[in-house]
């Protein structure tokens, strides 16, 4: 066949080529795949949980206490065994005995610092308006070597091999325990608790009890004694449901109180919503 030949089959394929095919998407304009921004979904009946830091009390979870001094108070080491042995592993021990009646096994794994922590000034013994609670984790942190909350719990959780650490910071002195948030740069909330070692006031079981209060505050818990006043009907409906959840007193003695299903919902040791739940007072 001819060279010249060849050349005309080969143009007259590729004009067939050109007629029957639309080449137009080649060259339009691409629009960019959008980006898809999502956020944590807040569950309405329990909206405090896994809406931070702490979110499952079952797995890869450490509890990390840290003994902090203040310009007022001080611990010697003693002391810190003695609030670890008798008022925090009792209290770990209730929250564990009360997950078991709902068939659920929680993490019992802690840890505490090696560096007595020191906070640059007074912590206050209560939440006040641009209160110590404000920074003190932040000077946590730095007092143990890190430049700030983020950087510490990225080590501890890699160190520690858990996905999730609860602070607790502990102060030698009488005051209101109370659980706060740290919130970050991303608007990450890294949960806390601040605890003082009552003891002597109020009798060494009170303090445990005040323990599983706040610690239940962590991952979900809703007071129901009302102390802000924004929802007096629950608290009258929770007087007659559940009289002595801790949620809703301190006892002397910790195994006094009961965690009610809807404690329970609240921290996801049970997905049934009480049937309570579906009276509107509930809710105000």
């Amino acid at each position: 066949m001819k060279r010249s030949t060849k050349v005309k089959i080969v143009i007259f394929f590729i004009v067939f080529f050109l007629c029957f095919v639309d080449l137009r998407p080649l060259f339009r304009q691409q629009k960019p795949t959008p980006t898809v921004i999502t956020t944590p979904v807040v569950d309405t009946t329990r909206k405090g949980y896994k809406t931070g830091s702490c979110y499952d009390m079952e797995n890869s979870l450490c509890y990390y206490i840290i003994f902090l001094n203040d310009n007022e108070s001080q611990w010697n080491d003693s002391e810190k065994t003695k609030f670890t042995q008798k008022k925090f592993i009792t209290s770990l021990n209730y929250l564990s005995a009360k997950a078991n009646e709902y068939s659920v096994t929680i993490s019992t794994e802690y840890n505490h610092s090696e560096v007595t922590g020191t906070y640059s000034g007074i912590v206050e013994t209560e939440v006040v308006e641009n209160g110590s609670q404000e920074d003190i984790l932040n000077q946590v942190a730095q007092s143990c070597g890190f430049e700030n909350p983020d950087e510490m719990n990225s080590h501890l959780k890699e160190s520690l091999g858990v996905n999730q650490v609860a602070y607790l910071i502990v102060m030698n002195k009488d005051g209101r325990s109370y659980k706060y948030s740290y919130v970050n740069e991303n608007n990450e909330k890294l949960e806390f608790c601040v605890f003082f070692d009552d003891s002597i006031t109020f009798g060494e079981s009170t303090c445990c009890a005040t323990i599983s209060h706040e610690i239940l505050h962590l991952f979900g818990a809703e007071d129901y004694y009302n102390p802000y006043g924004d929802t007096p009907q629950r608290e009258k409906l929770a007087k007659e449901l559940y009289p002595d959840d801790i949620m809703m007193k301190i006892p002397k003695n910790v195994y006094d109180a009961q965690i009610g299903e809807y404690t329970a919902y609240s921290v996801g040791w049970t997905d049934t919503l009480p049937e309570e739940c579906n009276n509107e007072n509930w809710w105000k």
